[in-house]
Formats: C-alpha cells, structure tokens, sequence
C-alpha cells in the first residue's frame, strides 16, 4: 500500500514536472516571437530562467524599477499579440 502511494505521488509529480515543461516552452516561444531588446531579456530571464527579480535587474544593468516597467510594457506587448493572433 506505500508502496503504491509512493509511485502515485511520483506520477503525479512527473506529470506536474512534464506540464511545467511544457508551458515553459510555450512562453519562449511567444517571448521570443514577440519581444526584443530589453523587454526579451527581463521575461527570458524571469519566465525561462526562473531568476528573481533581483537577478534580472543585476544582470540586465538596470535598477529593479526598470526592470519592473520593462515587465509591465512586455506584457502589455505579448497580451497585444496574444488578442490580435486569436481574433
């Protein structure tokens, strides 16, 4: 019976492991179809990455602020993108 619940539970985790996969594929290729410059790089690193906040400022050599409008103006953009490509 633990035995059981223990490969339940690892299946469970391999599936929730393989859709985390998935939709981390998924944002890629939307933030590299629709983002450039700075904007792709906050949400590469954010999104693909998994970096904090913190490290995507250090890294793209801006203060948290910016980082934070270069988020809002990315999704603004990928929201847009994402209305127009769906109708």
């Amino acid at each position: 019976m633990l035995a059981e619940t223990v490969i339940d539970l690892q299946n469970k985790l391999n599936a929730r492991i393989e859709k985390y996969e998935q939709l981390r594929a998924e944002a890629y290729v939307m933030i590299e179809r629709t983002l450039t410059g700075d904007m792709y790089y906050v949400m590469s690193l954010r999104y693909v990455d998994a970096l904090s906040w913190a490290e995507v400022a250090s890294i793209v050599n801006v203060s948290a602020a910016t980082v934070y409008r270069k988020h809002r103006a990315a999704l603004s953009k990928l929201f847009n993108e994402e209305v127009k490509s769906n109708g």
